[in-house]
């Protein structure tokens, strides 16, 4: 595959950028009126086994369903505009890089490194972006901190209750906090994508240009 210049991959970021907006927004949304449903079932103290067409069961179950479909999208989009984000560092002259576009996306899939490669790689793409140094004791800023520690927690808790409950459980308050924290994660992730998006276009694209 030819490589894209800069000024080539920074359109390509403008226009995936836009699109990981939309699917972030869709999953908030989404998100949002499925704890807001499910609240209001426990709230209620409705039967979710023995009551599934009622309409606040209905709405959530459909709203789960939906989310489901859209955080899948969100996965590929968003893998897609960290490849093309990192890949615009190299194509700015950044060749002593620790990641690669391949792998700070890769990391999120390989077991245990999961857990912490890919806010490094992140954290590269932001100082980066930024036009600053990066390294193991580098800073992260705390739009980093907050979304991976959301992330973490969000998915430990689904794993517990996925492991004692599997598809039959019902829903419960651990799982309306968990809904919770994927929706804070997704709210960093989302100005992490504005802010690094903004800044490769100013800052990076400046300092190519005077290079």
């Amino acid at each position: 595959m030819t490589e894209k210049t800069l000024s080539e991959g920074l359109a390509i970021l403008a226009s995936r950028t836009t699109v990981v907006r939309l699917a972030l927004y869709a999953y908030i949304g989404l998100s949002t009126l499925a704890i807001l449903m499910w609240a209001t079932t426990l709230a209620f103290d409705v039967d979710q086994v023995n009551d599934p067409s009622n309409p606040l069961v209905a709405t959530a179950g459909i709203a789960s369903i939906a989310i489901l479909l859209v955080y899948i999208g969100c996965i590929v989009t968003i893998s897609m505009w960290i490849h093309r984000a990192h890949a615009n560092l190299f194509a700015a002259g950044m060749n002593d890089l620790e990641f690669t576009p391949g792998w700070s996306v890769g990391w999120f899939f390989v077991p245990l490194a999961l857990l912490f490669k890919p806010f490094q790689a992140m954290r590269e793409l932001w100082n980066r972006s930024h036009l600053a140094d990066d390294g193991f004791t580098a800073p992260a800023d705390y739009r980093l901190t907050a979304w991976w520690t959301c992330w973490l927690i969000g998915n430990f808790i689904d794993n517990v209750l996925w492991r004692a409950q599997g598809f039959a459980g019902t829903i419960g308050v651990i799982d309306l906090i968990a809904y919770a924290l994927h929706v804070a994660a997704a709210w960093f992730l989302l100005d992490i994508v504005n802010h690094v998006a903004s800044a490769q276009t100013s800052d990076l694209d400046a300092s190519h240009a005077f290079a």
